[in-house]
């Protein structure tokens, strides 16, 4: 977890969210169900700002078989994505 002046994991950052070894391979994405916000958090940003730039928090919802599942994870401009997790049985995008 960021925060806290503990930086970056540099072994959390990953070129593409399809690289992350926790990526589900039989995840689906729901149509427009996907959500790229602004970071709030500045000491998150500050501390990702030094790996990358123009950051966002995404929110992508869709199927893992027949469960709803919400992958969140930060990603940068070049689609560098860092702090991936899966949320099951609920989307994050107000459906």
């Amino acid at each position: 977890m960021l925060g806290h002046n503990a930086g970056c994991d540099p072994h959390k950052f990953y070129d593409s969210i399809r690289y992350h070894p926790d990526y589900p391979i039989n995840f689906s994405k729901r149509k427009n169900g996907t959500k790229r916000v602004s970071i709030k958090n500045n000491s998150i940003l500050a501390e990702l700002n030094k790996m990358g730039r123009d950051w966002k928090k995404v929110y992508q919802d869709g199927y893992i078989g027949h469960r709803q599942v919400s992958l969140h994870y930060f990603q940068d401009k070049s689609g560098v994505i860092y702090d991936f997790k899966i949320k099951w049985d609920h989307w994050s995008n107000g459906y």
